[in-house]
């Protein structure tokens, strides 16, 4: 079970144990996925919105690849139905919104304990638990099917039986990149190993693939599993999380993994009606982008209920065609017109003013940096005023189309 809030951990921690059930509380997300992959539960309550940027989703979804059996309830601020519909099904056994009751939660969990032996997946990736002197203490089915096809067997007991004698494998290497290694094997076979920093000194964990399988490096579940933020340059450039909110959910999914992929945290709901709920829940959300194929009714109202309650909000749109100016009248100050890549968002959300947010007409301005003096400008088209600088990194031809008012 994960949740931030001690009160709710003890309390459900405490029913669920009366039902008979062994159980592990955590309070982030991150503290989750540690304490899951070795405590390997039946099922796992998590709470979506925490205060890191593991969320209740990526918990769900970590363990779910390393145990394909495991089932989830997600608990949540809004209601179920304000979420998408892929999302709130997708291997999830229960969706329960928030407030809770000890009842309710205990019926939850009684429906989705899993029978003995029911699982028709299998793990996405292959997962071992190494001890400090190199001892497997868990491997999961995958990681199993891999040790099957070495001399040492599937119940492999050391990683150095694993390995061919004249190869080393240098686990605090591979925290920082992908290592090979060679195993005993009646054929030549060469695996490559990622690894976490040791977990209080005991153990750590590490994902092994064969050299022949088609690699993800950029893996989004490998990199949360085994917390390796600290090990790649994270390109987000500014703090806190992002909620989007788009109606549909292929859309949706993309732009969730855009922005996790570039290091921040982020909730996608369906709804406008969610909002609220959202921004109540964490106060670390400070990006809101809605995707235009909602409407301009349903933005404007997005906006404004999302300013009612955090007016420092930065508030970003996209869409195929250019609303900027639509975007602009409503209080959406960024634009990105589709198809967009990850430098497009970047620079949109860092300082540079590259179009009106009145009219779309391009702009050769940044907003004013640390010990810089912003003048006053106005836009050659529409005659909107901006305090900025001139950008001088801005494509020549936008050069005339700001005025400096005196």
């Amino acid at each position: 079970m994960v949740d931030d809030e001690e009160a709710s951990r003890r309390l459900l921690s405490v029913a669920l144990a009366a039902d008979g059930h062994e159980v592990r509380a955590a309070a982030t997300g991150r503290e989750a996925i540690d304490v899951g992959v070795r405590f390997r539960p039946n099922v796992v309550l998590a709470d979506w919105v925490l205060k890191d940027d593991v969320h209740g989703l990526n918990v769900a979804g970590v363990l779910q690849a390393v145990f394909p059996e495991l089932r989830a309830i997600l608990m949540t601020p809004c209601p179920p139905d304000y979420l998408h519909e892929d999302m709130s099904r997708a291997r999830l056994a229960d969706t329960i919104a928030k407030p809770l009751s000890s009842e309710r939660i205990r019926e939850s969990v009684r429906g989705a304990i899993p029978p003995r032996g029911d699982c028709s997946r299998k793990p996405s990736i292959a997962v071992m638990e190494i001890g400090a002197h190199g001892a497997i203490l868990f491997a999961n089915a995958r990681a199993r099917e891999m040790l099957a096809r070495t001399h040492a067997g599937p119940n492999a007991g050391h990683l150095g039986d694993v390995v061919a004698a004249e190869h080393f494998v240098d686990l605090d290497a591979a925290v920082k990149r992908w290592t090979p290694i060679t195993v005993r094997a009646d054929r030549h076979q060469r695996w490559y190993v990622r690894s976490e920093a040791p977990l209080s000194g005991t153990s750590r964990l590490i994902i092994c693939r064969p050299q022949d399988e088609p690699r993800n490096w950029d893996s989004a579940v490998v990199t949360t599993l085994l917390n390796l933020r600290d090990y790649q340059r994270g390109r987000w450039p500014l703090p806190g999380r992002v909620l989007v909110v788009d109606n549909l959910a292929a859309s949706c999914g993309w732009l969730v993994a855009m922005f996790e992929h570039l290091g921040a945290g982020c909730y996608a709901v369906a709804q406008v009606e969610a909002v609220p709920h959202l921004l109540r829940a964490d106060e670390g959300i400070n990006v809101l982008m809605v995707r235009c194929g909602l409407g301009r009714e349903a933005m404007a109202r997005c906006i404004t209920a999302a300013r009612e309650i955090r007016p420092d909000l930065v508030f970003l749109a996209t869409g195929a065609t250019d609303h900027a100016r639509q975007c602009g009248e409503i209080g959406i100050q960024h634009f990105l017109l589709e198809p967009w890549r990850a430098d497009d968002l970047i620079r949109v959300l860092t300082d540079r003013i590259t179009r009106c947010t009145h009219c779309g007409f391009s702009l050769p301005l940044r907003r004013a940096r640390t010990g810089e003096v912003p003048e006053r400008w106005a836009c050659g088209h529409c005659g909107a005023t901006y305090e900025a600088v001139l950008d001088d990194q801005s494509p020549s031809e936008a050069a005339s189309h700001a005025q400096l008012i005196g």
